[in-house]
């Protein structure tokens, strides 16, 4: 039998016009929004991941202080690397930014052309993309780098430079001070008065299972053969190349949320405009359904005007998301990263998460409150009784209050649907406040935890001057234990040079390789352990509120970790990443006694009492108390045991 109410559709339709309309809008605007996000953030991902093979990213770089021998790099190369030449200058443009220099590169780290063309003479450059537009520089526009006045021929984006990181210990890179760009081989050796800063990228020849062993067996090969070792940075603890790779996709779990959230609200609003639909025609329900109609007839009426708005909007929305919205995501990416060009590719994952998912939310969630509404009997619709009969419970109730009370209550209780539907809506909609007033807290909060998590407050470079006043050198060496001073003395012929420099770069590992022959391994325990006494000796006099960053009260409300008390019991250096918080790195400090090599060493850290001392200038209280009285008598014991 052909329902009647299906010519009402159209009349529905018109006479209703703006509330669909808007469903409709709302609905497809945030598909389209979300859809653009997670089309835009997959194809930039994908994008991103395949320039490590078709740019051929370097695996690290190093940075001497003089140019690389012919003789060195054969060495190095012997070791299964291939080792490309990077050198770059640093220039000025125009007084207001820094930007990096390098010759074209053809073999490693190649460059993705954006706009215009490589430069062919010495008067030209290319220059970074974002770097470009955040100082609204175009393409045949002349600029002053240096002395010298150059003209852009192009925008680049560089492989190595997804995020414009000046250097590696930066917590956040500036795309408007610093800059990279390329010229010309004659244009580079035009820059006569420049500092060459001596650049060198490596590739493994093979593919190596694990990045972190490879990366320190090429640099115990590097510290062999190469000294003036100025800077060490592998491809894996590179920022300008992987901050870009972390950070992307991180947002989709959030906007992926936010669509549902608004989704809902959507289905919520449809569902109770549909009942109240249902409210109007409930006499002309309650007689087709004394006709012979099904229940089942009468939801699929109610449920096409939802059905057919869900599905345009999902359509709609999916059309704007892969032509405006994406390209609009595309932009926000573009202008935060140096990324290269990109190919919109299909997204599965995206279509479920935009379109499957929030039409059969729409469609469960009317049906469900169109099932219960049209529950009633033919009867009660034909005589408009389609509220809730109240239970007796609730009369007896309403007769022991006063008018007034009674005249609340039975409002309430009658418009209870529609109550809770507005608390449900206020509810969604401090959710969606929520998201944006904690993002600048949240913001602020993790810049409170990254400066927390530094192991120190400020980074030096030392340069060594020209001329120096070694008086207090001197005063300060008649303080260092006679066999210190012995075998400093015999290494202060220039022969040795190589010795100590390569020395001074062991010095901090975790673990000094095997082997290494006695004139170096001496040298290595010897700063080694003068680092160490040092350490011992800055916690004992420097200020408590500098050597720790964080609050007092946060400070004691830790406890020491487990695992970092089972490294004290085993007498083993504590590694930085199993450290979990300031005690744990307050400990690590104490664990040092496990690593020297010299008994004058603990003889001088007893005679100071270093360890009392250092743990005695903390007040510990009540279980971290406990933990840090079994590390100081830990390493008490374990001195004690070395100094006989």
């Amino acid at each position: 039998m052909k329902n009647p109410l299906f010519k009402r559709l159209p009349y529905i339709l018109k006479d209703e016009i703006a509330k669909y309309l808007i469903i409709f809008l709302f609905m497809a605007g945030s598909i389209g929004l979300i859809s653009g996000f997670l089309v835009a953030d997959g194809s930039m991902i994908k994008a991103y991941n395949d320039s490590f093979d078709k740019y051929n990213i370097e695996d690290g770089h190093f940075r001497l202080n003089d140019s690389l021998s012919k003789e060195n790099k054969k060495a190095l190369e012997k070791e299964g690397v291939t080792i490309y030449n990077l050198n770059y200058i640093e220039e000025k443009v125009e007084s207001s930014s820094t930007i990096r220099l390098f010759k074209p590169r053809n073999k490693v780290n190649q460059v993705c052309i954006m706009e215009g063309k490589l430069p062919q003479s010495k008067n030209e450059i290319v220059i970074d993309r974002m770097y470009a537009d955040n100082n609204n520089y175009q393409v045949g526009q002349t600029i002053k780098v240096g002395k010298k006045k150059l003209k852009i021929t192009g925008l680049v984006a560089l492989s190595d430079y997804s995020a414009l990181f000046s250097k590696n210990s930066d917590l956040m890179f500036d795309s408007v001070k610093f800059g990279v760009g390329i010229v010309s081989d004659e244009g580079f050796e035009s820059f006569k008065d420049a500092k060459i800063y001596y650049n060198y990228a490596w590739t493994y020849n093979k593919k190596v299972d694990n990045e972190v062993n490879a990366s320190n067996d090429f640099l115990n090969v590097l510290v062999k053969n190469v000294s003036g070792i100025d800077d060490y940075i592998p491809q894996y603890a590179n920022q300008a190349i992987h901050f870009t790779g972390d950070d992307m996709g991180g947002d989709e779990a959030m906007m992926t949320v936010l669509l549902y959230i608004i989704i809902g609200i959507l289905a919520f609003v449809f569902a109770i405009t549909t009942k109240n639909t249902i409210e109007s025609e409930a006499p002309m329900i309650g007689t087709l359904r004394a006709m012979g109609y099904t229940k089942k007839e009468m939801l699929v009426q109610y449920m096409t005007l939802p059905i057919l708005v869900s599905l345009g909007a999902c359509i709609v929305g999916n059309i704007l998301g892969y032509t405006y919205f994406k390209d609009v995501m595309a932009g926000m990416y573009y202008g935060s990263y140096s990324l290269p060009t990109y190919v919109t590719i299909w997204s599965g994952d995206a279509f479920i998460k935009t379109t499957i998912i929030p039409f059969i939310m729409m469609v469960l969630i009317n049906y469900g409150i169109l099932m219960k509404s049209l529950k009633l009997s033919p009867l009660k619709f034909m005589k408009r009784d389609i509220k809730k009969a109240k239970k007796n419970k609730k009369t007896l109730v309403l007769h022991r209050l006063g008018f007034f009370s009674q005249f609340r209550l039975s409002v309430i209780l009658n418009n209870l649907s529609g109550y809770v539907t507005l608390f449900v809506g206020v509810l969604f909609a401090i959710i969606l406040l929520m998201f944006g007033m904690d993002m600048h807290p949240v913001l602020d909060h993790y810049q409170d935890v990254v400066v927390n998590n530094m192991t120190a407050k400020y980074q030096y470079i030392l340069n060594t001057p020209e001329s120096i006043d070694t008086t207090a050198i001197e005063q300060a060496f008649q303080t260092i234990p006679q066999e210190f001073r012995d075998s400093f003395l015999s290494l202060i012929d220039d022969q040795y040079d190589e010795i100590i420099e390569k020395a001074i770069a062991y010095h901090s590992l975790y673990k000094i390789p095997n082997n290494l022959e006695p004139s170096l391994l001496k040298q290595v325990l010897l700063i080694r352990d003068s680092d160490k006494l040092d350490n011992f000796r800055v916690k004992n006099i420097e200020s408590i509120q500098t050597l720790i960053s964080i609050s007092d009260a946060d400070f004691y409300s830790q406890r020491v970790s487990q695992n970092i008390l089972k490294d004290i019991e085993n007498h083993t250096l504590i590694l930085k990443e199993n450290r979990h918080n300031e005690v744990d790195m307050w400990v690590s400090y104490m664990a040092f006694v496990f690593d020297l090599n010299f008994k004058s060493s603990y003889l001088f850290i007893r005679e100071n009492d270093y360890i009392h001392r250092n743990m005695e200038r903390l007040h510990f209280t009540g279980d971290l108390k406990e933990d840090m009285l079994f590390v100081e008598k830990t390493c008490q014991s374990y001195i004690e045991e070395k100094c006989m």
